[in-house]
């Protein structure tokens, strides 16, 4: 959703927003993606991984060290895999 957001297809957002709700992010969570680093609505995982989109998506694939050691802590590093290649 947030890819599909930053990376401007109204397509994908719109897709994506539908496949959130059915694997249950609230609407507050669904309206505050395109505002998602203001906003209150999310985890820290949820947010880590929005960081991560970012860094994919709109800074060619640059990631912190912080942000990595971050979600290394919740997630597992096949998970870190799958993420970066769904993204």
């Amino acid at each position: 959703i947030r890819a599909g957001y930053a990376r401007g297809s109204r397509f994908v957002f719109s897709q994506h927003c539908k496949a959130s709700r059915d694997v249950g992010l609230s609407e507050e969570q669904i309206r505050a993606i395109p505002a998602w680093a203001v906003a209150d609505c999310f985890t820290p995982l949820q947010r880590a991984v929005l960081a991560y989109t970012d860094c994919l998506v709109l800074e060619g694939g640059r990631v912190p060290d912080d942000l990595f050691a971050q979600l290394g802590a919740e997630l597992s590093d096949e998970e870190i895999l799958e993420l970066t290649y769904i993204t």
